[in-house]
């Protein structure tokens, strides 16, 4: 049996649709409207809205890149002991994921400039300044997030993966270094995917590895995922969970044994299947909307969202910088 659909296979738009609106994504009038849109762009002057485009058209796709990112954290010692040590994604895992889920929308969807992605990428910096991180974990963890949404977008996407959007992912994590704390300015990324993807491989070799706290981190994601389902399906969705992403070591250096190749080659059919819903509208997936409205019913402030370890909100920024984001209702977090 193999483990890939016929790349002639089509679901029906009718069944598409059913499945769509069940899941809170409905199908695009045009579903090659991103690409023309990216065909007219450049990657690197446009990288923001041409990388946003291109995640945005394969979001069912990529929908555990995010676990998996955090996966990655977990597995590496020189990343996980300070997770562990600050307490922050134990002890509030909701609000630690809700929170890291907006601050990367908001200077995903809007860039650096001035204004609400901006304000994002000075929190994290502000959280980022408050531990140990050494700046070679900042530069992999812009190159994986490159990386890793090519590869689930090329292993799982409705369509190729075209050159521009490749140089666009490049330019994006670049980009994101110059602004952010510990990136460019203390260690340069590399230039090309091929580079970032050598760099990743080479970073994992040298740093992944057991450590106890890589279980008890990756134990509460995995509770958290599977705590509002019944105890019957815990099993096979922790194997379907195991099985889609792209380096095995993440889950074997977390203390987990690896799902049977039986079901490896099922989850990964059922994830091509899922894949087919895209391309999906684009914002915030109806399930991030609930957990935003879950996590602040009134709203939220970008400024006091994410870790507040050693100094208070701000505390580092002149007035001049402070956000001047309103509370801004869960409900209405911007959908384009």
């Amino acid at each position: 049996m193999s483990d890939t659909l016929p790349r002639n296979f089509r679901m029906s738009r009718k069944v598409r649709n059913v499945l769509g609106k069940a899941l809170g994504a409905p199908a695009l009038e045009d579903k090659h409207s991103r690409l023309k849109q990216i065909e007219k762009l450049d990657p690197v002057d446009d990288c923001v809205e041409v990388y946003r485009l291109f995640v945005d058209d394969f979001k069912a796709s990529s929908a555990f890149a995010v676990t998996g990112g955090l996966f990655v954290t977990f597995a590496v010692p020189r990343i996980s002991r300070i997770l562990t040590q600050s307490r922050q994604f134990e002890d509030a895992i909701q609000k630690r994921l809700v929170d890291t889920v907006l601050l990367d929308f908001h200077y995903h969807e809007s860039g650096f400039v001035p204004g609400i992605g901006r304000d994002s990428i000075r929190r994290v910096n502000e959280m980022h300044r408050q531990y140990d991180i050494h700046p070679e974990d900042y530069v992999f963890i812009g190159c994986w997030e490159a990386v890793s949404y090519i590869w689930y977008a090329e292993t799982y996407g409705w369509r190729p993966v075209t050159a521009k959007e490749k140089l666009a992912a490049v330019a994006f994590a670049k980009l994101r270094g110059r602004h952010m704390y510990g990136g460019e300015k203390k260690m340069p990324y590399p230039d090309t995917l091929e580079e970032m993807k050598t760099f990743c491989a080479e970073y994992l070799d040298a740093q992944i590895a057991y450590e106890p706290q890589n279980k008890r981190l990756g134990e509460t994601l995995v509770e958290y995922v599977l705590k509002d389902y019944p105890k019957i399906l815990h099993r096979p969705i922790q194997a379907f969970f195991f099985s889609v992403g792209p380096d095995d070591r993440l889950i074997t250096n977390c203390g987990f044994d690896l799902p049977s190749p039986l079901a490896k080659k099922i989850s990964r059919k059922v994830m091509r299947l899922y894949a087919k819903l895209d391309p999906m509208p684009g914002g915030l997936t109806s399930l991030a909307q609930d957990l935003v409205a879950k996590e602040y019913p009134d709203g939220y402030q970008v400024d006091l969202l994410g870790t507040h370890v050693n100094a208070c909100p701000r505390a580092r920024m002149s007035a001049d910088d402070k956000s001047t984001v309103a509370m801004t209702p869960a409900a209405s977090v911007p959908a384009q």
